[in-house]
Formats: structure tokens, C-alpha cells, sequence
């Protein structure tokens, strides 16, 4: 009998691990989305919310317009640092985005 967990992926889905911002591709390398489920982790780049700003499977069309729509935003309006204290000092926006997963882009 499948859980309630279970129950919320798409059938065929294989729930995965990942440490880049779906947004803009940020990584401390330490995961942000475990077993398929957001940390609620808050990017220091951009500020999105693992599992809230970004909420969704690969795959799914309606996830990947919210994270694109998000990303425009946020790139639109300067792409500002979320916590600007922890922006490295060589940063570089383009080599970042270069991180986001092939899926997320």
C-alpha cells in the first residue's frame, strides 16, 4: 500500500536529491531538495524557497513556468542578492546560471 507521501508524486516519478537553486543555480553543496521534497531552504542569491517558490517535479510544465517566471523576475530587477553578505566577491551571474539543472532551464 503506497503512503501518503508517495501519493503526491506523479506516477513513474523518481523523487531526487539536488544542491543547485532551481532559480539561479547557487549551490553551498548541500542539498536543497531531498527525496524529492523541497527543505524550505531560502537561496542566499535569489531568495527562493525550496519547495514553495519553486514547488514541483521534473517534468511538470506548470513547475517549470513558475521557476522561469521567477527567474525572469528576479534577473529583470538586477538579479539583487537576497543576503548580499554572501555574495562571493568574483561572482559572476552568467557562470552561475550555467549551474541551473538541464531540467530547471
Amino acid at each position: 500500500m503506497a503512503t501518503a507521501e508517495e501519493k503526491a508524486f506523479p506516477e513513474g516519478f523518481v523523487p531526487v536529491n539536488e544542491d543547485h537553486c532551481r532559480v539561479c543555480g547557487w549551490t553551498d553543496g548541500g542539498l536543497i531538495w531531498v527525496d524529492g521534497w523541497g527543505t524550505h531552504d531560502v537561496c542566499p542569491c535569489c531568495g527562493c524557497q525550496a519547495g514553495l517558490t519553486d514547488m514541483g517535479w521534473p517534468g511538470d510544465g506548470r513547475a517549470l513556468e513558475s521557476v522561469r517566471s521567477y527567474r525572469g523576475y528576479w534577473v529583470g530587477h538586477g538579479a539583487v542578492w537576497d543576503r548580499p553578505y554572501r555574495r562571493p566577491r568574483a561572482w559572476d551571474l552568467v557562470e552561475q546560471m550555467a549551474s541551473i539543472p538541464p531540467h530547471w532551464r
